[in-house]
């Protein structure tokens, strides 16, 4: 028997789409929910300025997306590419094969930016009810400056330059900031 909340899939869901340098599009793409696997209508995603803007540009090599990442360890950085990996969105639908516990759920996974999702239960994160889904959004940032700032291991009272401004830099001087 379905999970509650099982319904019919949407046959298609809108995906943006880098068909080439300086070119995107929306596109139509066909879903099918598999049984071990849920639906997100997306909420939010974010665009990252570094890779996302190489890739508007052209400025990239064909390359293996991103082998840690579920999803996107057979992609290739080529064009025609849906790319994005930072979306927030609220659990729709699961499949039979789930145990439905994230049905309305609001969640955090690694995704293209898509109005709807499909992907498995164990690709996503719960986002906190106290956490607005544009803060949720910027998981994976405040990771990469988190990491940055625990590689560089700065000393207490140490002054310490950033240099780069950009999303980046700011979630790291944040960080720092805050263990002056």
């Amino acid at each position: 028997q379905d999970a509650p909340g099982n319904k019919s899939v949407p046959s298609r869901i809108d995906e943006i789409l880098f068909v080439g340098p300086r070119k995107v599009t929306t596109v139509q793409k066909q879903v099918g929910l598999q049984p071990h696997e849920i639906l997100i209508q997306a909420e939010c995603s974010l665009i990252s300025t570094g890779t996302e803007l190489k890739i508007f540009q052209g400025r990239f090599e064909d390359a293996a997306l991103d082998v840690n990442i579920a999803g996107m360890e057979e992609g290739r950085m080529a064009y025609p590419l849906a790319y994005g990996y930072s979306l927030v969105g609220r659990v729709v639908e699961c499949g039979h094969e789930t145990d439905g516990k994230l049905l309305g759920k609001r969640v955090f996974t690694f995704a293209p930016h898509a109005s709807q999702v499909v992907t498995t239960p164990n690709a996503v994160q719960l986002v906190p009810d106290d956490v607005k889904s544009l803060d949720a959004i910027f998981m994976p940032s405040v990771e990469t400056a988190l990491s940055i700032v625990q590689d560089a291991r700065p000393v207490l009272g140490e002054n310490v330059a950033v240099f780069g401004q950009g999303l980046i830099g700011l979630l790291v001087t944040a960080l720092l900031r805050r263990h002056q």
